[in-house]
């Protein structure tokens, strides 16, 4: 009899659902609710579900839902167990409280396809992120869980082809700009193939017919696309697709006649086959292509998944803090982990003036994200004090709600910054860190909190035995590296398309996350060139006018801070430690300490010797 270890079990969610136990198929379930729950476990392996959710998952609307979920599990373990001779949790395991597919026994086409879709947002080239999403668009053979209707079935089967499309588009896209047309119109035309109701998969394709010279081709993909989305849907063509509907139905010979009297086809207009990259403004979307991994993401991300107690993500204005934690908390969703989060920058200030108002805030919010039974104005009792309320209400309302285990991200924690209320929560936040300590199997082992913030932490504390900041897991977001910047600038089509281009492009913005995103979004969008760019950077209503008026602000209120970033401009190499860590938490300079300190980039040079004209 084979052994556990030994055991394989191989799902196909894509195309068709099919279960095979060491190579065997199992050839059916008993019912479709049974096929459905085992589908739903294979799919998250070693993800414990509690048999309570997973009733009311599939049985939500029955009296005995409890007994449907056990004799559902008693089909499943006959088909994938007892047929193929195989001991009892070989492939699933149970308890009295949860279920779970046994975690590094299952596998399936979704995983193989969840992994390399990360592996390509990891990837440190085009060369390996392209191999990484042809692996990707491989192994989506077709929709996901065909027939089956169940709710999550449905969420999944529209999130995954989300995913595959967006995979081909980047596909399409990352192809074309590193000069392999061919491939790039490969997938073109499958994206047509797989979404043919919408207009952008007919104008990749029909632009890349067009960069080769294929006008009839092109001309029939654009009448195609015209009888689906004008005839069929109804819905008006766009302006560049009738700009490549004209260029297509143009015959050859009404190009320019070249210098040995051959005709050329005209030049259809440069299309970004997956449209315009969005503005840099504020948190990089979660599905964005232009989000940059970088070597703190990996740590942030294990920290989180480890269930620490603490993590600190700490970076300064602008580097990306928010991007991350929300990466960071989506990653704990997906792994069906509580989330919760406050945005402390949102909070009025007279809220910050008492830690009563501030901890209630915190408990409202965490009520009505987690949608928790008691509302913490039913609970609240002004005779205990803001600690003890906030202690209590997570205690016996948000971690007994929350699941196994919940991430509270705590964003825009500088807002704290001289506020009355500060040293409340902190000692607080210290408190449940040592209990965890003291008690690591106890409630409050359950509990990630996650703080981010710019400001250095000694100048939001006054004692450091009741600070979190000297205790958490600490993750540091730096500037992008010259690697990064030159990938984000393939991402964008490469406009800077020289060595000495990426060099001078350095020089004005160094790694600067916002301000390298926002260059690249003017060369892209806006077609200026290097040198426009460099010219108007200074400009009060040029590109970055917006984001210098704001630092021009903040050292207008200090006469001090002026002083010493002027100093530091001018060629300074050491200043005050008080000065230079609130210069560095607004992301004005960069250096490990105050006796190695520099502008952080080439445009704030520039404008600070501006201020002092």
């Amino acid at each position: 009899m084979p052994s556990a270890t030994a055991t394989q079990c191989e799902v196909r969610f894509f195309g068709q659902f099919e279960v095979r136990i060491l190579g065997s198929p199992v050839e059916r379930f008993r019912t479709r609710k049974a096929a459905s729950l085992f589908a739903y476990l294979a799919l998250k392996p070693g993800r414990w579900k509690p048999r309570e959710a997973l009733a009311d998952l599939l049985w939500p609307e029955s009296d005995d839902s409890r007994h449907s979920l056990s004799m559902a599990l008693t089909f499943i373990r006959h088909e994938v167990e007892v047929r193929h001779h195989l001991p009892e949790g070989a492939v699933l395991r149970a308890n009295r409280m949860a279920v779970s597919a046994a975690d590094g026994v299952v596998t399936s086409d979704a995983a193989g396809f969840d992994d390399a879709l990360a592996a390509a947002s990891a990837a440190s080239d085009a060369d390996a992120t392209m191999q990484r999403l042809v692996e990707a668009v491989g192994l989506y053979r077709g929709e996901m869980l065909p027939g089956f209707y169940d709710e999550w079935a449905i969420e999944e089967q529209h999130r995954h082809r989300e995913r595959f499309l967006d995979a081909l588009e980047r596909l399409v896209v990352m192809a074309s700009r590193c000069g392999r047309p061919e491939f790039a119109l490969e997938h073109a035309l499958r994206l047509v193939a797989e979404d043919p109701f919408r207009e952008a998969p007919y104008r990749h394709a029909a632009s890349l017919h067009l960069a080769m010279g294929r006008h009839d081709r092109a001309a029939r993909l654009c009448a195609e696309m015209e009888r689906r989305i004008s005839g069929e849907l109804g819905v008006p063509l766009s302006e560049d697709a009738r700009h490549l509907q004209a260029i297509s139905r143009a015959a050859p010979q009404g190009g320019r006649v070249t210098a040995h009297g051959a005709r050329k086809s005209p030049k259809p207009r440069a299309a970004d086959p997956l449209g315009s990259p969005e503005p840099p403004r504020g948190a990089v979307p979660l599905a964005s292509r232009y989000y940059v991994v970088r070597p703190a993401d990996q740590i942030f991300h294990d920290a989180i998944e480890r269930g620490d107690s603490i993590v600190l993500l700490r970076g300064a204005r602008q580097v990306g803090k928010t991007s991350l934690l929300a990466r960071g908390l989506q990653g704990a969703r997906d792994r069906g982990t509580g989330v919760a989060s406050a945005q402390l920058q949102m909070l009025d200030r007279s809220i910050l003036q008492s830690s009563n108002d501030l901890f209630l805030a915190l408990a409202r919010e965490l009520h009505e994200q987690l949608e928790l039974p008691d509302a913490p104005d039913d609970v609240w009792d002004a005779r205990r004090g803001a600690s003890p309320n906030l202690r209590r209400y997570f205690r016996r309302t948000v971690l007994p709600s929350a699941g196994n285990h919940l991430v509270w991200g705590l964003d825009e924690v500088d807002r704290l910054f001289g506020a009355p209320c500060a040293d409340d929560l902190f000692s607080l936040l210290r408190s449940w860190n040592d209990e965890r300590a003291l008690d690591p199997a106890g409630q409050w082992a359950a509990l990630t909190v996650v703080i981010a913030y710019s400001t250095e932490a000694h100048m939001l504390i006054t004692d450091l035995n009741q600070s979190p900041f000297n205790v958490g897991t600490q993750v540091a977001l730096r500037d992008f590296t010259q690697a990064e910047v030159d990938d984000l600038n393939v991402r964008h089509g490469s406009p800077l398309r020289t060595a000495e281009d990426r060099k001078r492009f350095a020089t004005l913005l160094g790694g600067h996350p916002f301000l390298v995103r926002q260059g690249l979004y003017q060369l892209t969008v806006h077609g200026s060139s290097l040198d426009a760019l460099e010219r108007e950077a200074l400009l009060e209503h040029g590109p970055y006018g917006d984001h210098l008026r704001r630092i021009g602000s903040l050292l207008a209120r200090d006469g001090s801070l002026l002083a010493c970033v002027q100093r530091i401009a001018e060629g300074a190499t050491a200043t005050d430690r008080d000065s230079f860590y609130r210069l560095r938490s607004a992301g004005i300079v960069t250096g490990e300490s105050a006796t190695s300190v520099s502008l952080r980039c080439g445009l704030y040079a520039g404008y600070i010797a501006q201020l002092g004209g």
